[in-house]
C-alpha cells in the first residue's frame, strides 16, 4: 500500500510545493518552469490527486502567461475526463471558464500582446506555446494559411508541442487537406497516443 498509493502521492506533493514557487516568482521563466514541473507530476504519478492539481495548476500558468486558449483546453479537460473533482475546483475551473470566454472577445488585443511576448523572450519551449496560442486564434478566426504559419513555426521552436501538433492537423482539415491532417493525427497516435490528454480527442478526429 504504501509503495503503490502512500509513496507516489508524498513524492507528487513534494513536486507540486516545488511548482507552486516556480510559479510565485510571476516572472515568465519561473512561470515556464511551473508547467513542466507540474507535467512531471501528471507523467510521473497519473493516478494521484495530484495530477489533478497539476492540471488545474498548468491551467493557471498558461492564464499568467497570457495563453488563454490553452489554459481552456487544461480546464475543459478536467471537466470531462470523469475525474472525481472536489466542489471547490470544480466551481474555481468554472469560473475561470466563463472569465476566458469573454476574454475570447478581445482578439485583436490578445494578438497584439501575444506579439509582445515573442519580443522579449528567447526561451524556445515559451515562444512554441505562444506561436501556437497565436495559430489557434487565427483558426478559430478563420484565418487558415496564417494559422498554419503559427503551428509550422511553433513547431520548429519545440517539435513535440502536442497542442501544436494538433491545432496543425485541424488547420490542415479546413484548408481541405485531409490527407495531410489524417498523417498528421497518425503520427500524433503513433508517438503520443498512450500517454496524451488530448489521445480520445486525437482518435475521434482520425
Amino acid at each position: 500500500v504504501y509503495e503503490s498509493l502512500i509513496k507516489p502521492e508524498k513524492e507528487a506533493k513534494v513536486l507540486i510545493r516545488e511548482g507552486k514557487l516556480a510559479q510565485e516568482r510571476e516572472d515568465k521563466e519561473s512561470i515556464n518552469n511551473s508547467i513542466n514541473i507540474f507535467s512531471r507530476v501528471i507523467a510521473r504519478y497519473p493516478d494521484t490527486k495530484s495530477a489533478q492539481d497539476a492540471y488545474f495548476l498548468i491551467g493557471t500558468s498558461y492564464e499568467k502567461l497570457g495563453l488563454n486558449r490553452l489554459a481552456h483546453l487544461k480546464y475543459l479537460y478536467l471537466l470531462k475526463s470523469g475525474t472525481k473533482l472536489d466542489n471547490g475546483m470544480t466551481d474555481d475551473i468554472r469560473t475561470r471558464l466563463a472569465h476566458l470566454s469573454i476574454l475570447k472577445n478581445q482578439t485583436e488585443e490578445g494578438v497584439n500582446q501575444l506579439l509582445d511576448m515573442l519580443n522579449t523572450s528567447t526561451d524556445r519551449d515559451f515562444r512554441s506555446r505562444v506561436y501556437t496560442e497565436l495559430g489557434h486564434t487565427y483558426l478559430r478566426n478563420g484565418e487558415y494559411v496564417k494559422s498554419k504559419r503559427m503551428f509550422d513555426i511553433a513547431l520548429t521552436e519545440k517539435g513535440d508541442n502536442e497542442e501544436a501538433i494538433i491545432g496543425k492537423a485541424r488547420t490542415y482539415k479546413r484548408l481541405g487537406e485531409d490527407s495531410k491532417a489524417y498523417d498528421m493525427y497518425d503520427y500524433f497516435l503513433k508517438y503520443y497516443g498512450n500517454f496524451s490528454s488530448y489521445a480520445a480527442d486525437v482518435r475521434k478526429a482520425y
